[in-house]
This record gives structure tokens, sequence and C-alpha cells, in this order.
């Protein structure tokens, strides 16, 4: 079965991007650029790994993550932004995050 994972960016270069590598490494994507949407994604078909923007404008990378692991979902996050300061690591470490990666790359 192939491993299926979730971007989450609200840059459609990005999305476009991460989708085209996840692909090529021979994953199955799916794209959003709405938490809302990889919410309701997550619940209805659980992914292995999800990508995930940091700065998003509706609601920042650290709220979605805190809400997704207060519901249960366990599997691995990263975190990609161009906004890595060590307060938003910090934030992001206390919801186990697992990696993050700086924009650009």
């Amino acid at each position: 079965m192939t491993q299926k994972i979730l971007v989450l960016d609200n840059s459609a270069e990005y999305r476009q991007l991460l989708e085209q590598v996840v692909v090529g490494m021979g994953y199955e994507a799916r794209v959003t650029d709405r938490a809302t949407e990889a919410w309701r994604i997550l619940q209805k078909d659980p992914h292995d790994l999800v990508l995930m923007d940091v700065k998003m404008p509706s609601v920042h990378g650290d709220q979605f993550l805190k809400y997704i692991r207060e519901k249960g979902f366990s599997a691995p996050v990263i975190a990609i932004s161009g906004y890595l300061t060590p307060k938003v690591i910090e934030q992001l470490r206390k919801y186990r995050i697992s990696r993050v990666l700086s924009k650009p790359f």
C-alpha cells in the first residue's frame, strides 16, 4: 500500500513543488491550502505524514498542530516555513513536531 502524505501550504508554488517531490518519491499526495480542509482530509483518510506550512492566513501552524494532536492524530508532521524563529520552533515542539524545514529550499 502506498503511503499517503498531506501537503498543507498557502503558497500555490510550494504546494505544486511539494506535490511533485512527494509523487516523484513514490508516495500518494493530497494537497490543500486550508487547515479546515486538511483536517477534513485527515478525518476521512488518515495519512502517514503531514508537510505543513507554519505561517498561513487563517490558522497558524502551531494552532493546527495543537488541534490535530488533541484530536488524536499521531503521525509525523514536518513544519515548513520561512519564519522559523526559536520561539516558533519552541511552540511547535510542544505539540510533537517531527522536523522543521526552512523556506526557501
